[in-house]
Formats: structure tokens, sequence, C-alpha cells
């Protein structure tokens, strides 16, 4: 085997029980990253499907492939395992990767801010100026953003949450303000 022991729980000499854990080792050149993907994509992942990593710095970019899917959904969660298999000079154990996987197209979608969601269900927009809660669907979310159905083109979305907004509340647009 060719690799790394990155963890020994036994020195040389001691007494080794029957199922005791002896240590960890590690294959350097290929690695396996375990992701939780929302389980409503579950019909669209594919072993074999391309998906796209960086570390949080966005220094090290790598390609893996789906490797296995798990059969079951989290229940508190309602996520699925997917297991991807990635290589990389640059990649070490332990090291957070941020993973970019192509399920699905989404028609009439929109990337908002995610302060903008209120009770994950709908979001503030402008009509007739004052404030109207509108209905949407999130269907992915990203770090700072959240990708939702439910908006038409057109509607007047507030851009920035308002403290102590409510459904009525009377406001002006920012750009008709003279």
């Amino acid at each position: 085997y060719d690799g790394v022991v990155i963890e020994a729980n036994v020195n040389n000499g001691a007494l080794v029980r029957p199922g005791q854990r002896m240590g960890e080792f590690i294959n350097t050149e290929v690695y396996e990253l375990a992701l939780s993907v929302n389980a409503a994509f579950a019909n669209d992942l594919r072993v074999g499907k391309k998906v796209h990593l960086n570390n949080l710095e966005k220094t090290i970019e790598a390609t893996g492939k789906v490797v296995r899917i798990g059969g079951k959904i989290d229940s508190t969660s309602q996520t699925i395992e997917v297991y991807v298999e990635l290589q990389g000079n640059q990649l070490k154990e332990g090291m957070y990767l941020e993973a970019n996987l192509f399920a699905r197209n989404v028609v009439n979608a929109f990337e908002i801010s995610r302060k903008l969601l209120i009770n994950k269900e709908s979001v503030f927009v402008l009509k007739d100026s004052v404030l109207a809660l509108t209905s949407v669907t999130p269907i992915y979310f990203k770090e700072k953003t959240i990708i939702v159905k439910g908006l038409e083109n057109g509607l007047k979305l507030v851009s920035k949450p308002i403290l102590g907004a409510f459904e009525g509340m009377p406001v002006k647009e920012l750009n008709a303000i003279k």
C-alpha cells in the first residue's frame, strides 16, 4: 500500500486486543468526499456525474466524480449522502472544500439574498407603494444567496431587509425619492 499513517493508537511492544483500533492509514493519491445534497435532487443524481470542487479561498480547484449515492434520506435535514472521488496534488486530508454539482435546470427561478427570505417561504415586494408578502419556493441554498421559484418578472422586490416591516406597510422606492 502507498500512503501515510495519520493516526497511531498503539506504541511499539504494546499489547493489542482483537478489534482494537491500531491507527489510521490513508491513500494520498485518491480522496473521497461525502456531500449532503438536498433530497429534492435525489432523482437527478447519477454515479459518474462530474463535480467541480474548490477550497474556501478559491485558490485550489479539483474535479471529481460521483462514485456512490446513499440509499437513505436523513429525516432531520432531508438530505442524501453523495460520495465523490477526487485526486489532486494540492489536496490534503481534512481540507474544507465547496462542491458544485449540476443537478438540473430550473426555469423561472431567481437568485436573491438569503436575508430577504421571511419564514423560509416568502419575500416582501412593493405593490402600489405598500409592502406585500409573496410566497416563494426555495430551490437551492448557497452561502449568501438562495434560488427561489414563484416570483414574476417585473415585481419590485425589496432589496434590503427592513427592520419592523409588515404587510401593508407604506414605503417609497429609493430611486423614486427626489
